[in-house]
């Protein structure tokens, strides 16, 4: 049975700071906790009171899901073209078809499951506050298989045998963040890292079996070379103290970080040194985000509970809003048309440089839209422009339906995209 009730629109309304924008939603929901996609297209988003929103164009668009529930959903796992999702009370949500059809466990668990990882169609592990679970049966029931002095908040397998867990331990009025490590599938674990004072480890990243990265509380920042077994800990050096919910690399030298006060946080050489991209965001929490490639990513959160939003970026969110001249760096980009395939309007998006003193001036600029055999259909721009953003529609009332071609010439720069024409 298709749980699709209806669409919510997003468009970008405020750039917050760089190049990160809000998207307004034409509905208010509870704070967003977890995002996850299939692939560039596909992705879920969940949020408190047991709302879930489905995209299949990358985030521009989003389905609400009927979720059988009101209880506020924590974490989302994918496995080839299944999903679960977890929440208060044992609350399990699966779907076998990428998010179309749904259907909802009555487990046999009575706490909140924080975190999800499923390996398998049918094995996953989960932890509680106090223990990690495992399911054989697709998360229809759960056992509990360890049982910790650590208060868990997250879970992460590589693999059936290998897995991590993160959180703090306690001893009276002082915690420590920690990180404990299985190779046997949850049967035994060892404590890979305890930081020093303060600092709930919060979240963790893989970008391969071998290179890792982690982060949580009071600025911690941790990074493994070895699947895990050894963790180099250092502090996000910036002013002021930062409390991190989530990590994301797309290499091993670029990456973002995202929390409370609604930081988000830029590395490019693997987390020796921070770029704070959004300094002025008006609500709350970042709470998770994903990446694409080195530019497109999408980033939640919201506010004790409430005023979920979304933001988005093309750019990497790259900034440099210095203290003085608030100056804005863009790269050269040209977006994918929007909406694709379309008819008979379409949004053209792209970015002329002003990195470097080349670029201080207007640059010739050319965008021009070719037909398949290549001929030359419209001229939608040939003159000089400042470096920026900036957006320029295209209507097709006058072209049969087809694919085209648009060509953005800027200097030596020069880039083609396709569309497509449906009428």
């Amino acid at each position: 049975m298709k749980k699709i009730i209806f669409i919510v629109h997003l468009f970008f309304m405020t750039i917050v700071s760089g190049q990160w924008y809000v998207k307004e939603l034409d509905k208010t929901y509870a704070s967003f906790n977890d995002i996850e996609f299939f692939n560039e297209d596909v992705g879920i988003v969940v949020s408190d009171s047991g709302y879930i929103l489905r995209t299949t164009n990358s985030g521009q668009e989003w389905l609400e899901i009927n979720s059988f529930t009101e209880e506020d959903l924590s974490a989302i796992s994918f496995y080839e073209n299944s999903v679960w999702i977890s929440g208060d009370n044992g609350t399990i949500i699966y779907s076998t078809d990428m998010g179309l059809n749904w259907q909802m466990f009555s487990t046999n668990i009575e706490e909140k499951i924080l975190d999800i990882s499923f390996v398998g169609e049918e094995l996953g592990f989960g932890v509680t506050l106090n223990s990690v679970l495992k399911t054989t049966n697709s998360g229809a029931a759960w056992s509990n298989i360890h049982s910790s002095d650590a208060l868990y908040n997250s879970i992460s397998f590589l693999d059936d045998n290998i897995g991590f867990a993160t959180g703090e331990i306690t001893t009276g009025s002082n915690f420590n963040g920690i990180i404990d490590k299985t190779t046997d599938g949850g049967e035994t674990w060892t404590r890979v890292v305890t930081t020093p004072e303060g600092g709930t480890i919060t979240s963790m990243f893989f970008l391969d079996d071998t290179l890792g990265f982690a982060t949580g509380l009071d600025s911690h920042f941790l990074k493994t070379s070895d699947g895990g077994n050894t963790w180099l800990h250092s502090y996000v050096e910036m002013k002021g103290q930062y409390e991190f919910e989530d990590i994301f690399f797309v290499s091993e030298q670029l990456g973002w970080l995202v929390g409370w006060n609604s930081v988000i946080l830029n590395t490019t050489d693997g987390g020796e040194t921070w770029t704070n991209q959004i300094s002025e965001l008006p609500i709350g929490y970042v709470t998770a985000l994903h990446f694409f490639d080195q530019n497109n990513g999408i980033a939640i959160g919201g506010d004790d509970g409430a005023n979920g939003f979304v933001l988005a970026t093309s750019n990497g969110g790259i900034t440099s809003l210095h203290d003085g001249d608030k100056t804005l760096l863009y790269p050269f980009t040209l977006e994918q048309n929007y909406p694709n395939p379309f008819n008979p309007s379409t949004n053209i998006k792209f970015t002329i440089s002003n990195v470097g003193d080349e670029y201080i001036r207007p640059l010739q600029t050319k965008l021009i839209v070719y037909d398949i055999l290549g001929r030359e259909v419209k001229i939608l721009l040939n003159k000089p422009m400042h470096g920026g953003n900036h957006n320029i529609e295209f209507n097709g009332t006058s072209l049969p339906s087809g694919i085209y071609f648009y060509k953005l010439t800027v200097g030596s720069f020069i880039q083609t995209r396709k569309m497509v024409l449906l009428k």
